[in-house]
């Protein structure tokens, strides 16, 4: 189950209105893991993407922060049962300026909430991307180290989670560079990147 916003769903702004996209990273992800897991199957409510992704499903929903991911999860855990969920999400926080202080709690009473609901599943919690505004980068920087503590508790209590760290993978160093014009959603580069640190978990 690929979960998060936007950058879940891949799209993009154009003159400040949302364009769903091609898949973003979905579109290069899932190929690559069909081939190296037979009988992968993405799920989710949400379906969308090129023609040329087999396996469109996903629960990525543009402009949605944690707190709406949190009311609705547990629905989506009941109904799709993945037995692996990629978390990408809290960039609206961020960008809508919507309690930035807390959303590090947030974000860990949703994997709380995901990890006690489906304790077998396996979660990928990632990093959230950088913006071409370098103040908010800077509250984003510590957003993600949180991310990262959260992960490094849950493990140690022996929970089935791992940190995705988006930023420094494979030499694929993701940057502003790798954001269109809008300044928060990646390019297919960028998305080609994000990609590639989900892949290398597998």
């Amino acid at each position: 189950m690929p979960l998060g916003d936007s950058i879940t769903q891949g799209g993009y702004t154009i003159n400040s209105q949302y364009v769903p996209g091609e898949g973003g990273y979905r579109s290069f992800l899932l190929p690559w893991l069909k081939k190296k897991i037979p009988g992968l199957e993405a799920v989710g409510s949400l379906s969308d993407g090129p023609k040329s992704l087999s396996d469109p499903r996903h629960e990525g929903h543009a402009g949605w922060r944690i707190d709406q991911i949190q009311n609705n999860i547990v629905d989506w855990l009941a109904e799709f049962k993945p037995d692996v969920v990629l978390l990408m999400i809290g960039t609206n926080d961020f960008t809508q300026n919507w309690d930035i202080q807390n959303a590090p709690a947030r974000l860990q009473k949703l994997v709380d909430t995901i990890l006690n609901q489906s304790p077998d599943l396996q979660l990928f919690l990632s990093s959230i991307t950088p913006t071409k505004d370098n103040s908010l980068n800077a509250k984003i920087k510590i957003y993600n180290d949180a991310i990262r503590d959260i992960v490094i508790m849950k493990k140690q209590m022996g929970r089935n989670i791992s940190w995705v760290p988006i930023f420094e993978t494979a030499g694929l160093a993701y940057s502003t560079g790798d954001l269109v014009a809008d300044g928060v959603h990646p390019t297919r580069q960028g998305y080609k990147k994000i990609a590639h640190a989900w892949f290398k978990q597998f």
